[in-house]
């Protein structure tokens, strides 16, 4: 190969390598960890039994990271899976402090995370994660008021290390978010015992 075809080749594969080489960040095989359980022994005792069912439906499905110019200005960068996210990890809380509903039962709980505010910004390989979720246990049939009712909100940072995959940081803030109301609850006598008594 000529040097001039080595020169139009490389040219043309320049925008392909770039931060903006994909259009979605996948998840990575192995999920980072931040906290070391939702498991809370408080609750396992009383509502370990308490069928739970997940709502996400107001849950953005996905977002955009914002890159920083050196202008100052901004512009978009790949998308990235916010809904799939919080599925994953609410399913872990659910299995480790409720279950899961079986085929031949109603759920006696509704557990609904809302995504109020999900802001990724690039500055160079700097991250920073805002994350703001508003997360209800419910009557599943929505006939009474909120069990529980709170948001949450975190900023975490982190480094661009994988042009393709979902950054660490916000596994970070989701897992976080999750702990916290994990412990909010544990904490709440009166609530951990209503709770309770929904067990079949």
């Amino acid at each position: 190969m000529t040097i001039w075809r080595i020169i139009c080749l490389a040219g043309a594969l320049a925008p392909l390598c770039g931060c903006h080489s994909v259009s979605e960040l996948r998840q990575p095989a192995n999920v980072p960890v931040f906290v070391d359980s939702y498991d809370s022994p408080v609750l396992v005792k009383k509502t370990g039994n308490v069928p739970c069912i997940l709502n996400l439906i107001n849950c953005a499905e996905k977002a955009t990271l914002v890159v920083n110019k050196l202008s100052g200005s901004t512009e978009p960068g790949p998308a990235f899976p916010v809904e799939a996210v919080v599925r994953e990890e609410c399913a872990i809380l659910i299995n480790s402090n409720f279950r899961q509903v079986n085929a031949a039962e109603h759920a006696k709980i509704e557990l609904k995370v809302e995504s109020r505010k999900v802001i990724l910004s690039r500055d160079g390989d700097d991250l920073s994660f805002s994350l703001s979720l508003a997360i209800m246990l419910l009557n599943p049939h929505h006939q009474d008021k909120p069990y529980f009712n709170n948001v949450y909100e975190v900023k975490t940072i982190g480094t661009m290390m994988d042009e393709n995959t979902v950054p660490n940081c916000v596994y970070e803030a989701v897992q976080r978010v999750l702990a916290n109301f994990i412990n909010e609850i544990s904490a709440n006598e009166y609530l951990v015992a209503r709770l309770s008594e929904l067990a079949p």
